[in-house]
């Protein structure tokens, strides 16, 4: 009979190294095999939960977990790696909010060990988005807006919640699909935040909440409304900060949707980074341009036109005025003509209404003017039209391998016929 023993991590890199078979927090967990990497120095495993000895369904999908594992390195300095304790913290808070939602990516405990935080999780057999994107380059139409559909039904559920709860990182890494698609889960509740305090009014948000010590702002910059830099210019007036936060809310929600629902679409980001700047410049770019257009590229304009209204908030504050000290101002009689989506519903019924529409391929729907057109947009490279990534395929995925395939599979077929006729 072999036994284990408690190991300790083997040092490889930045990151500790656990192998197939080794146990670890105090031998209540056996690694089974790595599963992936994140940021953060953070490594991911699968493994058994030793503590689980009953055989019913519950106990069984406890029974195989996953396990994050992150490491300080000398990259994490001593304040973020402190904000990053109080996120796990928040987390836990957040998921007394969505307890018994199947949707949540529950966790089940969480040890910090000198310079290491352990987090384990609910291990859900699927793919992220960001992997499934990957792996596919882009989704055709159909495909995209039942991934969104599904998204949305989540959000609409967190953002009813009596909390008022927005996710506020909201993007491809976040989001877990199914193996066969029929179930999606959000993860990483990090840094989400409640519009509503305990007492159920108006929350007051602390500064250091938002902003790390070099003055970034926390969040996923690719994801986040220029919106909160407006937030950044009242950061030392509490009551301004806290108002223009209470503005924005959901628009933190509704924003990012925009950007995967685009990034589905066409493979790509809307926005290009220019050579040796910080991924955080891109905040600034997109409150000054506007998305390529994608209606030319075999995508609905009504697809458009629901990116046009969650990201409408991309170039303009609280109170709908043009966000000052960019460097620039609206085009010379354009106002801004795009409403912003008040609520989920909201969404959920445009959603719907397209879905319907490409199903029943109804061209009279599919076909209605964008609400920014071509010649009210400002672009920031020339080409005005998504550039969709070239996607590769494998041998076995052209055509004339599955044609050649199909002609042997039938001779064959009849070869066998005919002997079992003749013999």
């Amino acid at each position: 009979m072999q036994t284990n023993k408690t190991s300790k991590p083997t040092k490889k890199a930045s990151f500790k190294v656990f192998q197939p078979g080794e146990l670890i927090l105090d031998g209540k967990y056996e690694i089974v095999k790595k599963i992936g990497e994140g940021g953060m120095s953070s490594v991911v495993y699968l493994a058994k939960n030793l503590t689980i000895k009953k055989d019913t369904y519950f106990d069984y999908k406890k029974m195989h977990v996953a396990v994050k594992v992150i490491t300080k390195t000398k990259d994490v300095d001593e304040a973020d790696w402190i904000k990053f304790q109080n996120e796990i913290k928040t987390h836990f808070r957040t998921q007394s909010l969505t307890s018994g939602k199947k949707y949540v990516v529950e966790i089940y405990d969480a040890k910090i060990e000198e310079e290491t935080i352990y987090i384990v999780m609910e291990y859900v057999n699927g793919d992220t988005l960001r992997k499934i994107l990957s792996k596919k380059k882009s989704l055709n139409v159909q495909d995209s807006i039942y991934i969104l559909k599904k998204i949305l039904l989540v959000i609409q559920d967190i953002h009813n919640l009596p909390h008022k709860l927005i996710h506020r990182d909201l993007k491809p890494e976040n989001i877990m699909l199914s193996g066969d698609l029929t179930e999606i889960k959000i993860f990483d509740f990090g840094i989400a935040m409640t519009l509503k305090n305990e007492n159920l009014t108006d929350t007051i948000f602390d500064q250091e909440s938002f902003f790390t010590k070099d003055d970034e702002i926390f969040g996923t910059a690719y994801y986040l409304t220029p919106q909160i830099l407006e937030v950044r210019q009242f950061k030392n007036d509490k009551e301004k900060f806290n108002e223009i936060l209470n503005k924005i809310g959901v628009q933190f929600d509704f924003y990012a949707l925009g950007i995967i629902f685009y990034e589905m679409l066409t493979g790509a980001k809307p926005f290009i980074i220019p050579e040796g700047k910080d991924e955080s410049k891109v905040l600034n770019i997109a409150a000054n341009y506007d998305i390529p257009i994608i209606s030319e590229m075999n995508t609905p304009p009504e697809a458009e036109n629901i990116i046009l209204r969650l990201t409408a908030s991309k170039n303009f504050n609280t109170k709908g005025e043009w966000i000052r000290g960019l460097g620039m101002k609206p085009l010379p009689g354009v106002q801004n003509p795009i409403q912003m989506y008040k609520s989920v519903e909201e969404i959920i019924d445009d959603v719907e209404k397209l879905q319907k529409d490409v199903e029943e391929n109804n061209l009279t729907e599919l076909n209605q003017p964008l609400l920014k057109p071509l010649k009210d947009r400002r672009f920031q490279t020339k080409d005005k039209f998504i550039d969709i990534p070239n996607i590769k395929t494998h041998w076995y995925e052209e055509t004339w391998f599955y044609t050649t395939f199909t002609i042997i599979g039938v001779l064959v077929l009849v070869f066998v016929i005919i002997l079992f006729y003749v013999y």
